[in-house]
């Protein structure tokens, strides 16, 4: 029986966010984290798209559907029963984004105990996942062991990409600025490409305050 292998592994976590948009509306369960949004920029490129990520088996029919829907192999989605799936609710639209950022950081600050009890359990990649052309990682945390098997399969010829988050919730800076070095690929958000560049401003003309060439 020949095994065919997955070409892009990306792993990150599931979500499920309640947001206010900018009319006052709230959209309620929706597919949130890294893990789907990885999933389905990649599935844009190329057709063997595998997931690794996490949830409890408690994740909404509508979530669960979204994440069916971007058609990649969900074979390295393990969901645990006793631990509930991660929901951040935003209680406001990004107008209001700079005023409450307070507001944000308590809540990200009570989903992270949820989240960081999930991602201290050993996630096993499926066979089908153990050589792939690229892996890709979208994480806060430095120690992660699926860190040191990106690492591991980036000795073998894959590429090692990194969507590093930083955020003063999780006081992290140091020790993600210390993994990125070793990447093939950084593919920051706004507040770690400001964190790496020192700079809030892309304009700046000095990207590199942050001690990374």
């Amino acid at each position: 029986m020949t095994i065919v292998m997955i070409r892009y592994a990306v792993y990150g976590k599931i979500i499920i966010d309640t947001i206010k948009c900018s009319d006052g509306t709230i959209a309620e369960n929706v597919l949130g984290g890294g893990g789907p949004q990885g999933a389905f920029g990649a599935r844009l490129w190329d057709d063997s798209i595998g997931l690794l990520t996490r949830s409890g088996t408690d994740i909404p029919p509508g979530p669960e559907k979204m994440l069916l829907d971007i058609d990649v192999d969900l074979s390295g989605w393990v969901r645990y029963p006793d631990i509930p799936t991660a929901h951040i609710k935003y209680p406001f639209s990004e107008i209001e984004y700079r005023e409450r950022s307070d507001e944000l950081l308590e809540e990200l600050k009570r989903v992270m105990v949820g989240i960081r009890e999930m991602t201290s359990r050993p996630i096993t990649p499926p066979k089908t996942y153990t050589q792939p052309n690229v892996i890709h990682l979208i994480t806060e945390d430095s120690n992660a062991e699926m860190i040191k098997t990106a690492l591991a399969v980036q000795e073998q010829g894959a590429i090692f990409s990194l969507e590093p988050i930083i955020m003063p919730a999780y006081h992290n800076q140091e020790d993600m600025l210390s993994v990125i070095p070793q990447v093939d690929i950084v593919t920051p958000d706004y507040p770690a490409a400001s964190t790496i560049a020192g700079s809030k401003d892309p304009l700046e003309s000095e990207p590199c305050k942050g001690g990374v060439p």
